[in-house]
């Protein structure tokens, strides 16, 4: 096999065989801690996993790197993988592919698992995320919520884009179950210079206060999916459901 997208419509169990992997690729996302590899060819993007291999590498892996991949096929934990059995760095810089613009939909279904994509959407929260423990952002669009993990970055910054709107460049990734099953989309990111803002959020003072009756009514000035503030008397707290 030769390109990417030969490897990704293989199904699992078929991946499974340990098919011989030829392929090319510009890095399109490294992290050497946890340790994890994204690369894209002209066809598709591929999960390499260079745990075991990483102390054979004989060069410094980054992003923007052009490099050849020589292994197998592996089932993945959510789409095909391949098992580098030797990894060459074949040009030192090298342009990054065009991003593709995506919807929430299009992540939800993981037929974008891997690939470097463009995302747009409002910040709700930031926190720690639990696999990578890397500072992260849930980004709002449509019909759902994706997670956003970024390098370089700490969690006082993320806090800072709460209820900001942004744009987001970065590889596709996926969240899911011992029985490969899908639960939510995860866009990774190598720095902050990914994170475009379109527009600031606004400081709490400034946001209006509401009455709860008024939520989720028609309102034509009223923006959809940014914070809104209310008072009232808390009549029950729960440290996991929150105040009510």
């Amino acid at each position: 096999l030769t390109t990417a997208r030969q490897v990704h419509q293989l199904l699992g169990e078929d991946a499974a065989h340990r098919y011989p992997v030829q392929v090319r690729g510009v890095v399109t996302f490294y992290d050497g801690e946890i340790p994890e590899l994204f690369i894209q060819d002209q066809t598709d993007g591929m999960f390499i996993e260079i745990d075991k291999y990483k102390p054979k590498l004989q060069f410094n892996l980054a992003v923007g790197q052009f490099v050849e991949v020589v292994g197998n096929t592996a089932r993945g934990g959510f789409s095909p993988d391949i098992v580098p059995s030797d990894l060459r760095l074949v040009q030192t810089h090298a342009p990054l592919p065009v991003a593709e613009e995506v919807s929430f939909d299009e992540l939800a279904v993981g037929q974008k698992d891997c690939q470097w994509v463009q995302y747009q959407g409002v910040v709700r929260s930031a926190g720690i995320e639990g696999f990578t423990h890397r500072p992260s952002f849930e980004l709002a669009a449509g019909n759902g919520r994706v997670v956003v993990t970024v390098r370089d970055f700490d969690l006082k910054r993320a806090r800072q884009l709460i209820d900001a709107d942004v744009k987001v460049t970065g590889v596709c990734a996926t969240h899911f179950n011992t029985k490969q099953q899908l639960m939510r989309p995860v866009i990774q990111l190598s720095n902050s210079a990914a994170i475009y803002v379109l527009k600031q959020p606004p400081s709490t003072a400034a946001v209006p206060l509401r009455k709860i009756s008024t939520l989720l009514k028609y309102d034509p000035d009223q923006e959809y999916g940014h914070r809104v503030k209310v008072q009232g008397v808390v009549a029950d707290s729960q440290a996991i459901h929150g105040q009510y």
